[in-house]
């Protein structure tokens, strides 16, 4: 709960929602050193029997019930990176309304995975009112199939990154020497099958094969 999050955006965008007689409930998750000066905000807006705010969760279960009960994430922060948050609501088949160019907002289509925003309180809340339920969850739907990635999926791009960027320092260090890629392509070849069957499975190889490769390596120079 920090000011610099665009929490003031949602406030004001609810102000004008309630204005306009526009049924909801929004519900604030998290602690932060702002969360009184927010919560003061909030009730000199007369938002208070609207707004919930239910402090810190830690556990991850209940986390995904949050998510899961809601409509849709408000998250107009344009000092945020591309956040873990939007994923973990598309994972949910929650879509997000983030601001247009943000960090936050990168690799979200406007419309299809997401709504995209101008930073100011007026264009959210004419974003909100223009949705229907059925809008928000064909937006869920849409960036739970086109933007979650999941752990398997991370380690397997991962792997194959780091593949690359052991290639690139190799021949960096030592442009004149054969270099044991064909090694390493086996190995990253092992965990994007093995990814298939289990995750523990393709963590555990991960870990076992990773050491084994490392000392090959090492030999190497």
């Amino acid at each position: 709960m920090m000011w610099y999050k665009g929490i003031r955006i949602i406030l004001d965008a609810l102000k004008i929602l309630l204005a306009q007689q526009y049924p909801f409930t929004m519900i604030f998750v998290g602690d932060g050193m702002d969360l009184e000066e927010i919560k003061a905000y909030a009730e000199t807006l007369d938002l208070m029997d609207v707004c919930r705010f239910i402090g810190p969760v830690y556990e991850r279960e209940e986390i995904r019930a949050w998510y899961c009960t809601a409509d849709l994430m408000l998250f107009p922060s344009s000092f945020d990176t591309n956040g873990l948050v939007v994923r973990e609501a598309a994972a949910c088949s929650l879509a997000s309304v983030l601001i247009k160019d943000s960090c936050a907002a990168e690799g979200i289509e406007d419309g299809k995975t997401g709504i995209l925003i101008e930073e100011n309180a007026e264009e959210m809340a004419a974003a909100l009112v223009s949705l229907s339920v059925e809008k928000m969850r064909s937006l869920g739907e849409q960036a739970a199939e086109a933007i979650y990635l999941s752990w398997a999926d991370s380690v397997h791009a991962a792997a194959e990154r780091y593949a690359v960027i052991q290639e690139k320092w190799l021949r960096w260090e030592y442009p004149n020497k054969e270099l044991p890629t064909d090694e390493l392509m086996r190995f990253f070849k092992e965990l994007r099958d093995a990814r298939k069957d289990v995750r523990d499975h393709l963590l555990t190889e991960y870990m076992k094969k990773r050491e084994e490769v490392r000392s090959r390596i090492e030999r190497y120079l």
